[in-house]
């Protein structure tokens, strides 16, 4: 498969200028796993099928948060070579620094504790905390993919099988990590993060070929 050089992939953006800034784009992404862009318009919804280039260059990603983590991961499950970008002396980001856990429903934890829950209540239950002022396509997202975020962290060292029931929720939904043996409550965010700068490190020590940091 031929690579898409960068004048190209220009003049393909350029093509949907217009939606891109007037519509809400619900799926449109380059590289790893993605080869199709989706604009969401009032008048029409279609799919383009885009030429993905073979992994000869490496991903490059900026932010080593939880967001710049996750995709770091995903791109060298996939076969790519990978620079990470990080404008801070550790990789990390605001991520570390969450106290709560991650809502997700139709989860393992859930089935195995018999929780009643669906994409459409947990739905139901964000709308109404936001007073049906949220965007409503990005919280179909949410709800339709949290089931696989959650998976993904637990498939990279991550015990959420805590379920406990907060604010906003109906049904137990909100994945934390389990309690230490003294009782103490886990440091979610921070535990999420160093697990899976674990799960890099050990990469780029197999690989060291296709797993690059640059931090500041």
């Amino acid at each position: 498969m031929n690579r898409i050089s960068a004048r190209e992939s220009f003049a393909f953006l350029m093509k949907f200028a217009t939606n891109l800034l007037l519509a809400m784009v619900t799926e449109f992404a380059v590289g790893v796993k993605y080869d199709s862009f989706e604009p969401n318009t009032t008048n029409h919804k279609s799919t383009r099928n885009l030429q993905v280039p073979d992994f000869t260059e490496p991903v490059i990603i900026v932010g080593g948060g939880l967001a710049g983590l996750s995709a770091t991961l995903e791109a060298i499950h996939e076969g790519a070579k990978v620079v990470l970008i990080e404008g801070e002396k550790d990789l990390g980001g605001n991520s570390q620094k969450a106290s709560s856990g991650i809502a997700a429903c139709n989860t393992e934890a859930q089935r195995m504790r018999q929780i009643a829950d669906s994409p459409d209540l947990f739905y139901s239950d964000t709308m109404s905390a936001g007073d049906h002022e949220n965007d409503h396509i990005l919280v179909q997202q949410l709800v339709h993919k949290s089931p696989t975020a959650v998976q993904f962290l637990i498939d990279n060292g991550v015990d959420l099988s805590d379920v406990n029931l907060c604010g906003g929720h109906s049904v137990k939904r909100v994945h934390w990590i389990p309690q230490s043996k003294e009782g103490k409550p886990v440091a979610v965010g921070f535990s999420i993060i160093q697990a899976l700068k674990k799960e890099l490190y050990l990469h780029q020590k197999a690989h060291p070929e296709k797993v690059n940091f640059c931090i500041s």
